[in-house]
């Protein structure tokens, strides 16, 4: 992931999104912010497989239905991102945060998730029961 500040926009950003092995751009975008180019990415449904992420800032992002199989999350702050029904098949989320994400019909077949922090099944931030989950 390439960030450069856009030349004639102040506050403006370019964002290039690439392929982990490759280099290849697989998304680009001009936003003020990391996170409102990633959903835009999403919500222009780039293909995202195989992202370079490693660190990537997306706490509260919208993410829902996303494709990130293969991707490269290491370190990536998730906490409190909307999942639901993401594609992170066969992603690295090695010491990723999820804590408070919506991870709802998310597929993470054959992911690491090797010191990944998640919220304990059925439990909020707070330790609360979540609404209409058994412990």
């Amino acid at each position: 992931m390439e960030i450069c500040e856009c030349k004639g926009l102040p506050g403006m950003y370019r964002f290039e999104i690439k392929h982990k092995i490759t280099n290849k751009v697989l998304f680009s975008a001009s936003a003020e912010n990391f996170k409102a180019a990633i959903e835009k990415a999403v919500k222009e449904v780039a293909d995202l497989k195989s992202a370079d992420f490693k660190q990537a800032d997306f706490e509260d992002a919208d993410l829902r239905g996303v494709d990130l199989e293969d991707a490269d999350l290491r370190g990536a702050d998730l906490r409190g991102a909307d999942l639901e029904d993401a594609n992170l098949r066969s992603a690295d989320l090695r010491s990723a945060n999820l804590e408070d994400a919506d991870l709802r019909g998310i597929d993470l077949r054959g992911a690491d998730l090797k010191w990944a922090r998640i919220d304990p099944p059925g439990i909020g931030p707070e330790g609360k029961k979540r609404k209409g989950e058994k412990l």
